[in-house]
């Protein structure tokens, strides 16, 4: 026997496995058993360890299922799975309009009450917001964006498409705004995110010149990935007298590029929730950086146009809409001291810093929204509100973009949309509820102290089996003239509402 062997044997003596100590223990327990003895202390011990073990990974598994199942279920019930139907309303103050078709988003113009729609035919075999990107499908039909005018002043106005000139390459728009509207006349110029293919993004800037849409200038930047919506900053631009472009924060729709961080991308699309950012372009220093992060799925962000200091910014994504104050020209901010590529001279580029203040939440996944200041009950003069785009069945606009791929045209399938409008309400406070309930009338004592204006989200337009309009994912409203208007990326024309 060689050396190797003898040492082998000489572990096995001292080291038996686990199989020979169980059969050594089986062996004395069936031996107590015969004797009337009680089992030994050895298999006791086993007994003991095997119910432990089975207890601890039972605990384990139950911890584990638990925390699996709350987001599982959240994630569920947020898409809309086995939500119940509601009656239609507001459908009888409401008009459809035909001509612009899959029309992603749409922003009203307050001074004129011109509404601006981005739309794109291609949206079958590209809609990047729903992981539909098909570079060499598209590359067929580059120019298959398309910019709708529509005049909410007006019942008889119809939409018109405007013709897009001097933008070279390809053209698919999604998000859109205008620039910040001064106190006097001045030309409607839009931004529009272009994402021409599946990894690039741009901003383009346009004047609305009559018939004509006049491309100005493209914005791009490396950091630049996954833009979908896009809004003005009214409290700085870069100075240029030929063209002043103001800064504005852009939102994406994915978090990970397609192609560089394909298994995060995946799992975005599978469960149908992204974890993205916003960013903020300073046209000052014509750079950007992100400002805003861990956001789930964005679907719309705006400044508030009813805020005096024009520094609330709002964002839409599947937890409701928050609400973040931009610390710019505040006691707060950040300023960088650089050197003007254009006149050479030192400026100063201001960088906000965003603070968390509220989230309005919402049950359904809110897809579009303005803010207007409207006249009502409680506050004749006029209160600020939001209105609301939902979507009750979002897992059923994703069932119609993933059709619609393998149909390689729009699927027929319909889907609800429902429209809510934040009104104020005076409330009694909690802790001095009166017992009988009674209603609140002016003449109480102390009226004001005891009660408070709440936001309150009240349902105004709904319509169930989208015969009417299916799916919306963009909203705007002109207080100005009382209206209201719907665009949706799988429907076709816009859907204009008296509120």
């Amino acid at each position: 026997m060689s050396q190797d062997d003898d040492f082998r044997s000489a572990m096995i003596n001292q080291r038996p496995g686990h199989a020979a100590i169980r059969r050594k223990q089986k062996a004395e327990a069936e031996k107590a058993a015969a004797a009337g003895l009680p089992p030994p202390a050895s298999a006791t011990a086993e007994s003991f360890d095997a119910t432990a073990k089975m207890i601890v990974f039972s605990l384990i598994a139950a911890v584990l299922s638990f925390a699996f199942y709350l987001p599982y279920n959240s994630n569920q019930k947020l898409m809309g799975y086995g939500r119940e139907a509601v009656e239609d309303i507001g459908l009888e103050h409401c008009k459809k309009s035909t001509g612009p078709a899959y029309c992603d988003d749409v922003h009203v113009h307050s001074q004129t009450g011109l509404a601006f729609l981005s739309c794109d035919t291609a949206k079958a075999i590209w809609n990047p917001p729903f992981g539909i990107q098909n570079d060499t499908l598209v590359s067929a039909t580059p120019r298959s964006g398309e910019i709708w005018v529509q005049d909410l002043r007006t019942d008889a106005s119809v939409p018109k498409r405007l013709e897009v000139v001097g933008l070279d390459g390809a053209f698919h728009p999604l998000g859109l705004s205008s620039f910040p509207e001064g106190d006097s006349p001045q030309p409607i110029r839009l931004m529009i995110v272009n994402q021409a293919n599946s990894s690039s993004s741009t901003v383009e800037l346009f004047e609305v010149q009559d018939t004509k849409l006049v491309h100005l200038r493209t914005i791009a930047d490396p950091k630049f990935q996954n833009l979908y919506r896009i809004t003005a900053d009214p409290n700085q631009f870069n100075g240029n007298p030929e063209l002043s472009v103001p800064s504005f924060w852009v939102a994406q729709h994915h978090r990970y590029d397609l192609f560089t961080q394909p298994y995060g991308r995946y799992f975005e699309d599978l469960l149908r929730q992204s974890s993205a950012t916003a960013s903020y372009y300073n046209s000052v220093a014509d750079e950007v950086d992100e400002i805003i992060w861990y956001l789930s799925a964005p679907t719309s962000i705006m400044v508030d146009k009813t805020d005096k200091t024009k520094r609330l910014v709002h964002v839409a994504h599947s937890g409701g809409i928050d609400s973040l104050r931009s610390t710019l020209v505040s006691a707060h901010n950040q300023v960088d001291i650089i050197i003007d590529k254009r006149t050479g001279r030192e400026v100063k580029a201001f960088w906000p810093s965003m603070i968390y203040e509220e989230n309005l939440k919402a049950e359904e996944y809110p897809y579009g929204f303005d803010i207007g200041t409207f006249a009502n009950e409680e506050e004749p003069a006029g209160s600020s509100s939001t209105v609301i785009a939902s979507l009750p069945r979002f897992h059923e606009l994703a069932d119609i973009a993933k059709e619609s791929l393998q149909l390689q045209k729009v699927s027929d399938k319909r889907t609800a949309t429902r429209v809510y409008r934040t009104l104020p309400e005076r409330r009694w406070h909690s802790t001095l509820q009166p017992v009988n309930k009674e209603l609140i009338t002016h003449a109480m004592e102390d009226f004001e102290e005891k009660t408070y204006l709440a936001k309150v989200q009240k349902l105004i337009f709904s319509n169930e089996d989208g015969s009417i309009f299916s799916g919306a994912t963009g909203l705007g409203v002109s207080d100005k003239h009382n209206k209201m208007i719907l665009v949706g990326a799988y429907e076709q024309g816009s859907l204009t509402c008296t509120l």
